[in-house]
């Protein structure tokens, strides 16, 4: 009985999601260094919720960070692979009250996608990647990095 607990309580640690009134933070996030601002944008709950959140940071490390990747002309066609997926689920919330503040607040343009810029990609469903993906990325020309989190 003690070990279900330690289970459930360990659990709900693992997947709380953050309120608005303090800021989102990860692994890879963290790694980039200390956010400074962030704007973030929840749509849904629970299990099933889509994040679209940006970050500044005072002194960004990404390019020698564990996680970023410096994009290669491959690298950009399965991100904009991943984007093209998030979009849609966008496009869903529109039609949901509760999705309003994520679609007014969806500003990402993939034309600021270069070869100059950072990302990773972490796909948790090994037969269908776009089940539940975290995707980031680290626009060397605005020194901003993108988050977007999706899990349905």
């Amino acid at each position: 009985m003690l070990i279900l607990i330690i289970v459930i309580i360990v659990a709900s640690l693992l997947f709380t999601v953050p309120t608005s009134d303090e800021f989102y933070t990860d692994a890879v996030i963290d790694s980039v260094g200390v956010a400074v601002s962030e704007d973030y944008h929840q749509y849904g709950w629970g299990q099933d919720y889509t994040i679209y959140a940006k970050y500044t940071f005072e002194k960004p490390e990404y390019e020698y960070n564990v996680y970023l990747e410096k994009m290669t002309n491959a690298d950009i066609k399965e991100f904009n692979l991943f984007l093209e997926n998030f979009e849609e689920w966008v496009s869903i919330a529109k039609g949901d009250t509760g999705g309003l503040d994520l679609v007014k607040n969806y500003d990402f343009e993939k034309s600021i996608i270069s070869t100059e810029d950072y990302f990773y990609i972490d796909s948790n469903d090994d037969l269908d990647k776009f089940v539940s993906y975290d995707l980031y990325f680290y626009d060397t020309e605005t020194e901003i990095l993108y988050y977007f989190h999706n899990n349905i």
